[in-house]
């Protein structure tokens, strides 16, 4: 999620949002904002906390009610552990929106059963954040049934 300011002038405090604080890689950040002057396209910057590497410039365009959408990003395995600051601004009102998310490491919170037999097949639940697969709780099997 993000932060918001603004500066300028459109259809009320111009606002810019992702639609999760956190996001695996190969996960779609999704960014909506509001307040924004009909038609106006909003040019949609990514910096990086640590620099890792650079992203073009995102667009979206305001719709009749001042909203924008882009869906155009995806974090990739070299931004896990990145701060992502986004700075949205509207190329006709000057208007500026800050916002902030993360490309967080997974991060695992449980492992059931925590033994097996040493021969192996047996179900493993893993449960934690981040999985690059999106799905949670996360289940692998080890041995011969894997």
């Amino acid at each position: 999620m993000v932060l918001v300011s603004s500066l300028g002038h459109g259809n009320g405090a111009a606002t810019v949002k992702t639609d999760q604080a956190d996001y695996a890689p190969g996960q779609v950040v999704t960014i909506t904002g509001s307040g924004w002057q009909f038609g106006e396209v909003v040019s949609l910057v990514l910096h990086e906390d640590p620099a890792i590497d650079t992203h073009p410039t995102l667009t979206a365009t305001a719709d009749a009610s001042g909203h924008i959408l882009n869906n155009q990003f995806v974090p990739d395995v070299h931004d896990v552990g990145v701060r992502f600051y986004l700075t949205a601004t509207g190329q006709t009102s000057g208007s500026v929106a800050l916002g902030t998310f993360t490309d967080d490491n997974f991060s695992v919170g449980a492992v059931s059963p925590a033994s097996g037999p040493t021969l192996g097949g047996t179900p493993v639940t893993i449960t934690g954040t981040s999985f690059t697969n999106g799905r949670q709780p996360f289940t692998v099997s080890f041995g011969t049934g894997a």
